[in-house]
């Protein structure tokens, strides 16, 4: 939701705000490349819409926008994929998954004039990484099955891990990581083990290390791998099987 009450979102079209009233359109932008229509553009702290748009050469550009009336406050060429905004509204966009190079990374931006402030090469999908501002913790997911925890300040990688017992090629993990208030970070993935039977599985790792705390199979023919786990009042971990609509409640 915009400062001014306005409802932000992205189809695949565009990124536009509607009025809450009638849901008439406010005002739209024109944003595609490697986006997700159905990964909300974040905000940061003035309202502005951090987005994706195309520049005249056809190439993706991180994007701000400022979210009362949709005009562009700046660009740069990063093919943004999703993104999160820190405290001091850093952005730390997912970058170059679907684009010209086949290596991805996670960039932090200046929200001033979109100069970065650091790149780190690592596997990334069109999601957005999950911030542990606190313990000044970043965690990314690629879509293979890898999380990563990088240091938000610097960028420098503290450890991943890969999903076990996966037969080559098999992982999918194409949902987002989730930070639950102890610390911890929880993910799903799909993937074949030996014989080719495909499980869909949540894991909850430490966040300090990726030591595994649990890991919970979800029933067999669930696949998930494209869920993102949430975490209600009472701390347990809810999570959707994209293929039939169950929803799973984890204690």
């Amino acid at each position: 939701m915009g400062k001014d009450g306005s409802l932000i979102g992205r189809n695949s079209v565009g990124t536009f705000a509607l009025d809450p009233s009638n849901g008439s359109i406010i005002w739209e932008k024109s944003s595609v490349g490697p986006l997700l229509s159905f990964v909300t553009p974040p905000l940061d702290s003035h309202g502005h819409v951090v987005t994706a748009t195309y520049d005249q050469q056809h190439l993706v550009n991180l994007t701000l926008l400022d979210g009362k009336c949709g005009t562009q406050i700046w660009r740069v060429p990063i093919v943004m994929n999703a993104a999160t905004v820190g405290p001091d509204d850093t952005i730390y966009a997912t970058a170059d998954y679907g684009g010209i190079s086949p290596i991805t990374r996670l960039v932090a931006v200046n929200p001033a004039d979109g100069s970065t402030k650091w790149s780190t090469t690592v596997s990334v999908w069109a999601t957005p990484p999950a911030l542990d501002s606190a313990n000044n913790r970043m965690f990314v997911l690629g879509p293979k099955g890898t999380l990563t925890m990088l240091n938000p300040m610097t960028g420098a990688i503290q450890w991943h891990y890969d999903v076990p017992n996966a037969l080559p090629n098999t992982a999918v993990t194409q949902g987002a990581p989730t930070i639950n208030t102890a610390g911890d970070i929880a993910f799903v993935a799909s993937y074949k083990i030996t014989g080719g039977v495909r499980k869909s599985t949540v894991f909850f790792l430490r966040g300090s290390d990726g030591s595994v705390v649990q890991t919970v199979d979800l029933p067999a023919g669930a696949s998930a791998d494209t869920a993102t786990p949430v975490f209600d009042g009472i701390g347990q971990c809810i999570v959707r099987d994209n293929n039939t609509g169950v929803v799973y409640g984890l204690d």
